[in-house]
């Protein structure tokens, strides 16, 4: 894949001259990569126009290529390509540097764990088409953190954010299945607050940890933009905020091995005088067999031609997401 001519763009005029300085100096991409603290492979992307530079990988090119602000004077050039709102570039950029990361969400699921057409439909209301591409393509180059040296991510999401159908059952099926791979993976820490839960956080942040600096965050607020937060005073409130939703959220995470999935462990139930209610989604014959139970503790569920066997006790939350699974076809109930 060759580099796009330097006139085309912002971060093509910044490829040519980095690959050019790089050849100069007789340096292959991982040893330039290695002299400034990047993956070879990163090197190889920005000179591709495939990864977007960092501030800090700007101001350590012009460093070790003797320059005086070259690249950094070109990064705000390529961030304004970008059409990502005010603020939300240097958290991208803190995003890429970070060893952990632990976030809350209360409305969609987190960008690095979106599928392609689940942000095309997040992000697709008042946007034209061109700048509706660039932004999700932003929101994917994001996820390449997921692949170099990873972070370890803990993400908190609220039970209605798995509920939410953003762009249709099929787009949110796919949705469901990617946060449920993603959730196998060993730096990934996905967990669900259940909807009654009594903290109700007024948006979305992220805490950010990297090696040797202090913790820094971010505020999402309306339309999608935010803050970044260096006040150690304010990231430590955070800090404890997050942790009081993560009391609350289920224990197994989300990617859970024992019978309750999604749910996490539940403890055991007296649904002896529960009145069972066949469910509709148990297929298109009459013999419907899947029988749902409420209590004020737990959702019971079982064979309703073989209820003597026993039954699947779930939370309201795991229910929750076994139904939502359910709806967009990704389950044969």
């Amino acid at each position: 894949m060759p580099t796009p001519p330097p006139s085309e763009s912002a971060r093509a005029f910044f490829a040519f001259h980095l690959k050019r300085h790089r050849e100069g100096k007789g340096w292959s991409q991982p040893t330039l990569g290695a002299r400034i603290h990047i993956p070879g492979s990163m090197v190889s992307g920005i000179e591709l126009c495939t990864r977007r530079p960092t501030l800090k990988v700007c101001q350590k090119l012009d460093e070790v290529f003797g320059l005086t602000q070259f690249f950094e004077a070109l990064y705000p050039r390529v961030i304004e390509e970008t059409g990502l709102p005010a603020g939300f570039p240097e958290f991208i950029d803190a995003e890429a540097e970070a060893g952990v990361m632990k976030l809350y969400e209360n409305f969609v699921i987190t960008g690095v764990f979106q599928t392609e057409d689940y942000a095309r439909a997040v992000l697709r209301a008042g946007q034209q088409p061109d700048s509706l591409e660039r932004l999700v393509s932003a929101r994917m180059e994001r996820q390449q953190i997921l692949q170099e040296d990873p972070p370890v991510i803990v993400a908190l999401l609220d039970e209605s954010v798995l509920r939410r159908p953003f762009g249709g059952r099929d787009v949110m099926r796919a949705e469901l299945e990617h946060l449920l791979a993603l959730s196998e993976l060993p730096h990934i820490h996905i967990h669900v607050v259940p909807g009654d839960a009594e903290l109700c956080p007024e948006g979305a942040f992220t805490i950010l940890s990297t090696t040797g600096e202090p913790d820094t965050a971010y505020a999402e607020s309306a339309g999608g933009r935010g803050r970044m937060i260096d006040d150690d005073g304010y990231v430590a409130e955070l800090g404890i905020l997050f942790e009081l939703i993560r009391s609350k959220a289920l224990n197994a995470g989300l990617g859970g091995r024992n019978p309750q999935g999604v749910g996490g462990t539940v403890k055991t139930t007296d649904f002896s005088s529960a009145h069972w209610r066949k469910s509709s989604h148990s297929g298109g014959q009459s013999g419907r067999c899947v029988e749902v139970a409420q209590t004020s503790a737990a959702i019971g569920m079982r064979d309703s031609k073989n209820g003597h066997a026993g039954h699947l006790t779930l939370n309201r939350a795991a229910f929750a997401v076994l139904l939502t699974h359910a709806k967009a076809g990704a389950l044969d109930l």
